[in-house]
């Protein structure tokens, strides 16, 4: 069966914008079911994409949902599902500014926070042997396309990056790099961690956002789920 009119047009938003906030796509497909945008849930979405993603499976492609750790909101991106190298994914980067990327990547990893300052991206140009004005306009463009995320001045792995490299993340830096989300279980680089010191636990900021605006439950009950200490609310 092909896709309707509807869900062309959607698939043309994502070849155009490769990635899309939940709530712009509930949005959309609020206005095409005709329906109050409160009322349609995420099973609602995966309805609607699911003959999408089938039409797209033969090109390794699939619009899929994911967190970003910056910010703590969900989106759906269209992603490349063939696990390949990371060279392969971002074509219209050259080889140069992939390597940069790489490095990029590999100081968030290494980092405690999961996030770097620009000016210690800017410093990785040597090593990727471009210029700084080069390296400065791969950052920004990188940044634009989803695939670092720039807070306040600091680069944490964008939503592209989570969404599509996810496979290539866990064989580079494997799992005592990758740490997991104590709420959801879900792979982690920026996290918040556990007032405890001595506890692992670390989660994601929208996990933890989330597990405060449960309803009928105290903002003193939060425990952490491996020590058991009394998890602050976020600011």
């Amino acid at each position: 069966m092909g896709l309707s009119d509807e869900q062309k047009m959607m698939l043309q938003a994502f070849m155009a914008q490769h990635v899309l906030s939940e709530g712009d796509v509930i949005a959309s497909l609020s206005k095409i079911l005709a329906a109050d945008p409160a009322r349609v849930r995420v099973s609602d979405v995966d309805t609607f994409l699911s003959p999408i993603n089938e039409s797209l499976r033969f090109m390794n492609l699939e619009i899929k949902r994911g967190m970003d750790e910056a910010d703590g909101m969900f989106y759906y991106g269209l992603i490349n599902n063939k696990h390949d190298k990371v060279v392969e994914k971002a074509t219209l980067f050259d080889i140069k500014e992939l390597a940069l990327y790489k490095k990029i990547m590999e100081k968030i990893v290494d980092s405690k926070k999961g996030e770097i300052s620009s000016t210690e991206a800017t410093n990785l140009y040597k090593g990727a042997e471009l210029t700084v004005a080069q390296t400065e306009d791969c950052v920004n463009r990188l940044v634009h396309d989803r695939w670092l995320t720039n807070t306040r001045g600091q680069l944490s792995i964008g939503i592209r990056g989570i969404l599509e490299l996810r496979v290539y993340l866990a064989e580079e830096f494997g799992e005592d790099k990758l740490r997991q989300c104590a709420l959801c279980s879900e792979m982690l680089v920026k996290g918040t961690p556990c007032p405890n010191e001595d506890c692992p636990a670390i989660m994601h900021k929208g996990c933890i956002t989330r597990w405060f605006q449960q309803p009928g439950v105290r903002k003193d009950a939060h425990k952490c789920p491996k020590c058991q200490s009394t998890w602050p609310q976020q600011s």
